[in-house]
C-alpha cells in the first residue's frame, strides 16, 4: 500500500513541476509561501521527491537512487540531508 501512495505522489509531483509556468515572475498574491517565488516552489517539490526517494530506499533501491540523484540537481543537499537524518 505505501508503494502505491509514494508512486502516486511522484506522478503528481512530476505533473505539477512540468505544469509550472517558469516564465511567469511569481504566483502574485496567491503565493504566500516563498513570496510566490516559482524557483523556490520547484526546489521544494524536488526536495519532497528526494525525501520520497530516501523513504523507499529499502523497498526499491534502484528507483530510490534515480529519484535522489535527479532531485539532487535541483536542491541544496546539506540542509535536506540533515532534515532526513533528524526525522528518520
Amino acid at each position: 500500500m505505501p508503494k502505491l501512495v509514494y508512486n502516486d505522489l511522484l506522478v503528481r509531483l512530476n505533473t505539477d513541476i512540468n505544469n509550472v509556468n517558469t516564465s511567469a515572475e511569481n504566483f502574485g498574491g496567491a503565493g504566500i509561501i516563498y513570496g510566490g517565488n516559482i524557483t523556490s516552489w520547484i526546489k521544494f517539490a524536488n526536495s519532497f521527491k528526494f525525501k520520497i526517494g530516501m523513504t523507499i530506499a529499502d523497498g526499491d533501491n534502484a528507483k530510490s537512487i534515480r529519484l535522489v540523484t535527479k532531485a539532487a540537481f535541483f536542491i541544496d543537499l546539506l540542509p535536506l540531508i540533515l532534515f532526513c537524518t533528524i526525522i528518520k
